[in-house]
């Protein structure tokens, strides 16, 4: 199994429906916007309204979803930097972040991390760390645990109907 076709189909999911961009402290992600050598995407509400490709299972946790960055870095340095801010989200014992579940295959990881308030969790981060690559894909928002389940344990896949696959 790659990893690369479990994020890409992951994030393929989320092209969606969002709601606008709630105010937040944006120090972390300020940082790494401005740090020369990581590439960064951000995806607005506006931008990706009106996305109706998802599963019925991940209607829930799609609406819950305000906006998305993605980060990227592919040298070491940057790679370093990416993991100090992402590291400690990972960590077990952690009062703040829940890990949902992390797949690991040779030296990639890939942890699906979660911001805990209550019962809910506030915001999800998709990490994937690998010896060539650091990418971080932060998901903005308010989801409860059932939205997040549904979404993880569902047997759907999306609908693979296109013009060229009907013929």
């Amino acid at each position: 199994m790659k990893l690369l076709p479990i994020v890409t189909t992951l994030f393929a999911l989320l092209p969606l429906t969002f709601r606008p961009v709630q105010a937040q402290n944006n120090t972390t992600l300020e940082r790494l916007m401005s740090t020369d050598g990581i590439t960064v995407v951000y995806l607005s509400s506006s931008m990706l309204s009106g996305g109706n490709g998802h599963s019925a299972s991940l209607h829930g946790l799609v609406q819950a979803v305000n906006s998305v960055y993605i980060f990227s870095a592919e040298d070491r340095k940057n790679i370093q930097l990416m993991r100090s801010i992402f590291t400690p989200m990972i960590k077990m014992d952690s009062p703040t972040y829940e890990q949902l579940f992390f797949v690991k295959e040779d030296q990639r990881t890939m942890h699906l991390v979660g911001r805990k308030k209550g019962n809910e969790i506030h915001d999800l981060y998709l990490l994937v760390d690998s010896p060539e690559e650091y990418v971080a894909i932060s998901f903005i928002g308010k989801f409860t645990r059932k939205q997040i389940e549904e979404a993880v344990q569902s047997p759907e896949q999306p609908s693979r109907k296109g013009p060229l696959r009907n013929r």
